[in-house]
This record gives structure tokens, sequence and C-alpha cells, in this order.
């Protein structure tokens, strides 16, 4: 899992691991999601394994 700013400046990758897991239980066990819930505004271009990212951290996507 990689994010990046809108110039392409990578702000947060994430290790790989073994397996299959959910994009959102990912972001969880990572901090991710602390970090957003705890950072400013940001808006999010993501698919829907990420639904619910929204509601955890007040971060918006499309």
């Amino acid at each position: 899992m990689v994010v990046t700013d809108g110039d392409g400046r990578v702000l947060f990758c994430s290790p790989t691991k073994p397996g299959s897991c959910a994009d959102i239980t990912h972001a969880r066990q990572l901090g991710l999601v602390r970090l957003l819930a705890d950072g400013h505004a940001v808006e999010f271009l993501a698919d829907a394994g990420y639904q619910g990212l929204g509601a955890q951290t007040g971060v918006r996507y499309r």
C-alpha cells in the first residue's frame, strides 16, 4: 500500500506481508487509520476495499 500526495511524493509505504488481507484491515494493522484520524483533512482516491475509512477517520474518499 502506497500513499502519495497530489505531486506523487510518497507519504506512506507499507511493508509487504504474505497471504491475503483486506485493504482496510491492512491499513488498520499498520496504524494508517490512526494517523489519518489524528491528522489534517485529506481526500483519498481509493477503491471499494477502503469503504468505512471515512467514518473512522473523517477522510473523504472518491
